[in-house]
């Protein structure tokens, strides 16, 4: 999943993966997880649900304007700002 990045980046996408909030082709996966052309891919991000299909992969990491590339974003729109839950201060 590294290579491709409709995930949070580091050790976000991996506590991500570890919590549940990514789902490969309906399935629970680690951050290992290695994903082909044709997975559907489902995380749930601090801006909302992602939900992208991988249409091409690359041979080593890249750019996110090259890793846009290679995968087809389904995702639905972002809530209005107004309904979105207020953040909590401390």
């Amino acid at each position: 999943m590294r290579h491709h990045q409709p995930v949070p980046v580091g050790e976000a996408r991996q506590d991500a993966c570890r919590a549940g909030h990514v789902r490969i082709n309906g399935t629970r996966v680690k951050p290992a997880h290695q994903v082909k052309p044709g997975d559907s891919v489902r995380a749930l991000t601090p801006g909302g649900e992602r939900i992208v299909t991988v249409v091409g992969l690359t041979t080593k990491r890249t750019s996110a304007a090259i890793a846009v590339t290679n995968y087809e974003d389904h995702s639905p729109p972002p809530e209005p700002k107004a309904m979105r839950p207020a953040p909590i201060v401390m």
